[in-house]
Parts: C-alpha cells; sequence; structure tokens
C-alpha cells in the first residue's frame, strides 16, 4: 500500500511539470518488456500515454555510444547495467539528462549508499537513477566450519591467507579422520577433471585482481610479484585438492560463491595484500533519459517508477541506506494454513474412533504440524530480508564497489580467449611466465582498443 501511494503521489507531482492542455505522450523505453511490473504500474497510472517498450538492442558501451553519436537513438528512456555497461562513461559524455530537479529524484538518490549515489551524481546533477542491485563474493559456510571445528579466528583476510587455509585442509584431510566436507561443491560433475580446481582457483585470483586495478584506477596488469605467487600456488594447491576430491561435490562445502546479501557475515575477503581494501564486487541497473528527449518528465518519473515497482521488490532493500526489513507477503497465510491444520487435527485425534496406527499416525502428523507452526510463530519465513540480514548489510556499505565492464569482457571473443588461456594454464600447457605474458598482452591490446 506503501509504495502504490508513493506512487500516485509522484504521478501528481510529475502533472506540474506537463504543460496545461498537452496531448496524449508516446515514451519509448529500451530495456523492458511490456511484462514488467514497472511497465505495468506506469501504464495504469498514464492511460494517456503510449509507452513503447523493447529490449536494450545494445550489447555494450561502444555499441550505444555509436548510435547515441550517430542520431540512431531512438529512445527517450533506456535501462543499462553495470556489468556490460560503462555507466559513469554515458554520463560524463553528456547523453544523459539531469534528472535532479524533478520531483523524488534527489531523495531518492541521495538516500542511496555511496556507490551508487555516486555512480549517477555529477556537480550536482543527477544523470540516472539506480534500481537493481547483486552483488558477487566468497563466503565460507558455517555449517561445514562448525565440523572442523574452526571460528571466525580462522576466516582468512586475503588471497594468501586463503591459500594458506587450504594449504592446512589439505595436510588435515590427508592426515585422515576428517568430516565429509570439500572445499566446493559446485562442480559440473561431467567436466569435473584434474585441472577443475586450479582452474577454479585462477578464475576467483584473476577476478580480485581486475577488481582491484579497477578501484585503485590502474591499469590492469597480472605479472606482479603478488599475482605471481598466488598463482604458482594456486597450481599446486589446484593439484592436491583433485588428488583429495577425484570425484566431485562429496560433502559439505567449505567455500560458496554468493550474490546476495544474505551470506555476507561469512564474507572471505580475496585481497591480494594487506595494503588493497576489501572490496564486494557489486553491480546495478540503471534507468536513464537521454540528453534530447522531449519527454525528461515523463522518462524521470518512469526511472523512479523502475525502482518502486522492482521485478524482486528487494531493490529498495539493496539501494537505499534507510530501508526496512522486507517481509514475505505470504507468510501470514502460512501461519493461518498451518493453525487450521493444527485445530483440525486435534479435534479429529481427540474423537478417539481411529484405529491404534492410525491414531499413532496421526499424532505424529500433530506433533509435525506443531512444530512447523512453532517455528513460524518465531519468525521462521516471516522474512524475505530479514533484520539481522539488513544490518549486516549495512556494515558492509563501505565495501561495495561498482566496477566498470573490466576489458575481458569488452567482446565475446576476448572472453572466449580468456577462458582458453585459463584451461591451458590449469591443464599445465601454459607455464606460469607465458600465461602472465599473454595475459599482460591481452590487457593492453584491450585497453588501447577501448581507448
Amino acid at each position: 500500500m506503501r509504495k502504490r501511494l508513493s506512487l500516485l503521489l509522484l504521478c501528481a507531482l510529475f502533472a506540474c511539470y506537463l504543460p496545461a492542455g498537452a496531448q496524449a505522450s508516446t515514451l519509448r523505453v529500451a530495456g523492458i518488456t511490456s511484462s514488467s511490473k514497472a511497465y505495468g504500474a506506469f501504464v495504469s497510472a498514464h492511460s494517456g500515454v503510449e509507452v513503447q517498450a523493447t529490449l536494450n538492442p545494445f550489447v555494450r558501451t561502444n555499441e550505444l555510444l555509436n548510435a547515441l553519436i550517430s542520431g540512431g537513438f531512438a529512445y527517450d528512456v533506456f535501462t543499462v547495467s553495470s556489468a556490460s555497461f560503462d555507466v559513469g562513461l554515458l554520463m560524463d559524455k553528456g547523453y544523459c539528462a539531469d534528472l535532479s530537479a524533478f520531483p523524488g529524484v534527489r531523495e531518492a538518490v541521495e538516500g542511496m549508499y555511496p556507490a551508487f549515489a555516486g555512480l549517477v551524481c555529477r556537480d550536482g546533477g543527477i544523470y540516472g537513477i539506480p534500481y537493481g542491485c547483486s552483488l558477487s563474493y566468497l563466503s565460507y559456510c558455517p555449517d561445514a566450519w562448525a565440523e572442523l571445528g574452526w571460528g571466525a579466528e580462522d576466516v582468512p583476510d586475503s588471497f594468501p591467507e586463503f591459500l594458506s587455509l587450504l594449504e592446512r585442509w589439505i595436510g588435515q584431510a590427508q592426515a585422515g579422520d576428517t568430516p565429509p566436507v570439500v572445499v566446493f561443491n559446485s562442480f559440473a560433475e561431467e567436466l569435473y577433471g584434474p585441472s577443475s580446481y586450479t582452474y577454479l582457483l585462477t578464475g576467483l585470483l584473476i577476478d580480485s585482481q581486475i577488481l582491484q586495478c579497477s578501484h585503485a584506477g590502474e591499469p590492469l596488469r597480472f605479472d606482479t610479484p603478488e599475482f605471481r605467487a598466488c598463482l604458482e600456488r594456486c597450481a599446486d594447491i589446484g593439484q592436491r585438492l583433485y588428488a583429495l576430491e577425484p570425484v566431485p561435490n562429496l560433502g559439505q562445502a567449505l567455500f560458496t560463491r554468493s550474490g546476495g546479501m544474505e551470506n555476507l557475515r561469512y564474507l572471505v575477503s580475496l585481497r591480494l595484500t594487506e595494503e588493497q581494501p576489501t572490496l564486494i564486487d557489486t553491480q546495478i541497473s540503471v534507468a536513464m533519459a537521454f540528453v534530447n528527449t522531449q519527454e525528461a518528465a515523463l522518462g524521470a518519473e518512469f526511472a523512479l517508477t523502475m525502482l518502486e515497482a522492482n521485478e524482486t521488490g528487494k531493490a529498495e532493500a539493496y539501494l537505499m541506506q534507510n530501508a526496512q526489513p522486507l517481509e514475505d507477503p505470504g507468510y501470514p497465510d502460512a501461519v493461518a494454513y498451518w493453525e487450521e491444520q493444527v485445530a483440525a487435527l486435534s479435534a479429529r485425534l481427540a474423537q478417539g474412533d481411529l484405529a491404534p496406527t492410525e491414531q499413532a499416525e496421526g499424532e505424529m502428523n500433530l506433533e509435525r504440524y506443531q512444530e512447523i507452526l512453532s517455528g513460524l510463530r518465531a519468525g521462521d519465513g516471516r522474512y524475505l530480508i530479514s533484520p539481522e540480514t539488513l544490518e549486516g548489510y549495512r556494515a558492509c556499505g563501505d565495501l561495495l564497489y561498482v566496477q566498470p565492464p573490466h576489458a575481458f569482457l569488452s567482446t565475446n571473443e576476448s572472453d572466449v580467449n580468456m577462458r582458453s588461456l585459463r584451461e591451458q594454464f590449469a591443464s599445465g600447457l601454459l607455464p606460469v611466465d607465458q600465461f602472465l605474458r599473454r595475459l599482460d598482452q591481452m590487457a593492453a591490446m584491450l585497453e588501447m582498443e577501448n581507448q
């Protein structure tokens, strides 16, 4: 109800920015479909506006820039993901309209975490509205750690410490008498082989180097003492882990790659040195209005609607600093359902006319129903994002970092080449020196192409 009232209020406020007696408008939007929640919410509030929605026809920043420069851009509003588009570059080149004067825009953006607000603000102007967010980080699995008797003091705080913990685990496992625990249990079994762990560890290391270079504003280079030392250890540790786990996924995982805020309390830092910051790789989706649009007011309102009526319902929790815990709308119905089940079964058992076996089975079911109901009443399943989870996310707010698309994802061909190089190194076909040289050559070449 609160969101619905908020949208209606915004509609009323934006009406003040439209000329009196204005004719029906057309708003052309790239990056959504007519089945999206934002489209439905906006159209229902604007019967006089025709919204033409289409998926984003552009894949990368350069394609979008070419359309903007050549005059071949036919949209009023467009949405992009920071995973594929350099959001800051689009704004710096002047292709995005300043939305700061329109109702609700400044309030929404200034209430976001600095990593998000800073990305779309320039010299007092606001050139886009973030409306979606996802995370990527490594976390440890507390149940598996408890099996090993490990605690918070064992959590790695850097990539070298992460590798040292893997070496410690290898020694512990080789000594025997360990619980059914593996390092990772998410391998594709049909593809698993002697190079799988080395390939995975090398990927984590490369991603960390890219993230740190981007954050520091430094050219991406791999042949550094810190990276080389970790890379050599990845090859050795990967082979030793495969020897311990010739069959994959047979046990609880020590580590997992997480994408939501739920596991942030178990965050593992993969910085390469103690001087580097711990970073959480963050991707956001942003709605922007084209600087030449004649429908800037409607464009700003549509961008706000993308935030208010986001697809998952969780965007505000990830983006807004003052977000509240998110309750599951189905929670009250679940409580009511199990209350009915407990009452009905209790009444049936109280009649005393069941056969002994049926009575015993009913009593067992009643005990199970009561346990489920007790858990629900205690809060189990009440929240999609609980107060504890949200508090943990807030504590990590300063670690969020939105990096521009890195060089190795600038083209599909370079991504394929990167995977090929990793596979050759992991398989022992490419020595460390050659692997590092090839990585640096690729990075330098792609940087020149992007410039």
